[in-house]
């Protein structure tokens, strides 16, 4: 497995995976995948600080034509 942390551009660290799996384990489906992969919003009553973390840097708005002067447009491409 290998395994590289890093930090995006705003500091906030996350991670690369390739992992290798046996024929018998291997992920051939979405299904499959969603099974064991899966990613929360942190609560926004239990956990604002967390809450409001993610919300502001994991999440991006509308962009494309819902939103063409989002910072996320480059040369008309999200």
């Amino acid at each position: 497995m290998f395994v590289r942390l890093n930090f995006q551009k705003k500091g906030l660290p996350h991670t690369h995976m390739l992992i290798w799996l046996h024929l018998n384990f291997k992920c051939r489906t979405t299904e499959d995948v969603d099974s064991i992969v899966s990613a929360e919003i942190p609560d926004k009553f239990t956990d604002p600080i967390c809450y409001e973390i993610v919300s502001k840097f994991m999440i991006h708005g509308p962009c494309g034509l819902a939103n063409p002067k989002s910072q996320r447009i480059n040369e008309g491409v999200c």
